[in-house]
């Protein structure tokens, strides 16, 4: 393995924080409460907060919504760990069609980590609730109950999330021209596109 590589997996430890060792993150915070059970490993809580968190409300009344983080590496030469999470509100359910496709639930998730060449993209469901305090041009989505597969892998893996259940809240800005574009980065690292993420718009 690359010292790259092992560069990468030591800074995904720091992007994704063991529950009850994370700081700093007030009630103003993106976050999401990920408990992994990946093959007879025991399960594990994980931590992975987001500071950008921008959404969108299409023509059908469906909220999109996408968190973005990047973490720098401590270390020389080492590329950063990038996260990003994107969720589907449905305004009324539909019937499964797909295993992405939410069947008595309210929305699909997608989430994506890399650094470097190394990319894993995970898909799921689950329970989503959205508020909108008035007049405020910002929106809270509280994930109730979700759940993810893995879907997409390329390169050295750089954590096992498969599969795993989270919790969590989502705090977004409205800003539809960062919000698809920041889609756009989701479906391409999806469906095995290696496009780099976009930088802040703002």
């Amino acid at each position: 393995m690359s010292s790259n590589r092992r560069s990468s997996r030591a800074c995904l430890a720091g992007a994704l924080l063991a529950v009850g060792g994370f700081a700093g993150c007030g009630p103003a915070s993106s976050y999401v409460e990920i408990t992994a059970r990946p093959g007879s490993e025991q399960p594990r809580r994980l931590h992975a907060g987001f500071d950008e968190c921008a959404f969108r409300q299409d023509a059908v009344r469906d909220y999109h919504i996408v968190a973005r983080a990047v973490t720098p590496s401590d270390v020389a030469d080492a590329p950063p760990i990038e996260q990003l999470l994107e969720v589907h509100v449905y305004w009324r359910p539909k019937a499964s069609k797909t295993h992405d496709d939410p069947s008595q639930t309210s929305a699909v998730l997608r989430y994506v980590v890399r650094s470097g060449d190394a990319v894993a993209a995970y898909v799921g469901t689950g329970f989503v609730y959205v508020t909108r305090p008035w007049p405020a041009r910002n929106l809270h989505a509280r994930i109730e109950r979700a759940q993810w597969r893995l879907t997409t892998r390329s390169g050295e893996p750089l954590i096992d999330l498969d599969p795993a259940t989270l919790t969590g809240l989502l705090i977004a800005t409205e800003d539809p021209a960062r919000t698809t574009a920041l889609q756009q980065a989701v479906r391409l690292a999806c469906g095995g596109g290696a496009a780099a993420l976009p930088a802040t718009g703002r």
